[in-house]
């Protein structure tokens, strides 16, 4: 990340809510997982509320769809190799939250399609970013709690988890810069981002670091859980073939899909 960004910043004002995080306030931030009251908090979960509504991700199903279309082309593709499925529900996750909340393609499922081959460059690998963050998060939280910064920052794993943190910060810094590109009047639009970009034009309360705290919060709060129960499901599910072959035809009907296709 580089100096003066527009997350650059944040360290010394952020994570003084009701409880402190540590050193894990400067990955995390003021988002919803993090703050519990507050007139911020509130203004929040007014502002985002809407887009998780079941009147609206009704709407979003071929979001879903799409995201599962191309998983299960990717299965296809590795044919009868070896997939680690909760690599693959989690890279699916990320995928669904990027089309749904974001409107950013953030190319999870496609990373695991070209992990064989030799194509360099693509998105970041966002699973693994996060878990490194995390672990360099806990490494650094003992010097933190007892030295603050001046103590941990001497720490490899803390200079790692800043480093981590700016690779972060300028990845969510072009996803809201696309999606500003986007325009922010359609009436169709009810994508958390779009909607936080929208209330920023007139709440001065707002700040661009906010909206970043949001978009990480999306990502790492709303992943890991959905990820695993996925992939326990479709373990539980390949072990009773009759449930599985119901489910398939359930899906196939909401997909609009022709079950023998």
């Amino acid at each position: 990340m580089q100096e003066g960004s527009s997350f650059g910043k944040r360290f010394s004002t952020r994570g003084k809510g009701k409880f402190s995080l540590g050193v894990f306030s400067e990955f995390l931030g003021q988002g919803l997982a993090t703050i519990d009251d507050g007139e911020e908090y509130k203004g929040l979960r007014t502002i985002m509320n809407p887009a998780f509504r079941k009147t609206t991700t009704d709407q979003m199903v071929e979001s879903f769809v799409g995201v599962a279309r191309n998983t299960v082309s990717m299965l296809e593709d590795a044919g009868d190799g070896t997939v680690d499925m909760q690599q693959v529900a989690m890279a699916a996750t990320m995928d669904s939250i990027g089309r749904l909340h974001l409107k950013s393609d953030m190319g999870q499922v496609d990373l695991i399609r070209k992990s064989g081959s030799d194509a360099g460059g693509g998105p970041l690998d966002l699973s693994k970013l996060l878990k490194n963050i995390t672990q360099n998060g806990q490494a650094s939280l003992f010097f933190f709690q007892f030295g603050g910064r001046t103590l941990a920052s001497l720490t490899p794993a803390y200079k790692d988890f800043k480093r981590m943190i700016g690779e972060l910060d300028d990845m969510t810094a072009k996803i809201i810069a696309d999606r500003k590109a986007m325009g922010l009047d359609g009436a169709d639009d009810a994508d958390a981002l779009g909607a936080l970009l929208r209330a920023q034009e007139h709440e001065e309360w707002l700040t661009n670091d906010l909206i970043r705290d949001q978009v990480v919060t999306l990502f790492f709060a709303g992943s890991d859980t959905t990820a695993s129960t996925v992939a326990w499901t479709l373990y539980e599910m390949a072990k009773q073939p009759d449930m599985m072959r119901r489910i398939q035809a359930e899906v196939d009907g909401a997909a609009g899909r022709d079950p023998k296709d």
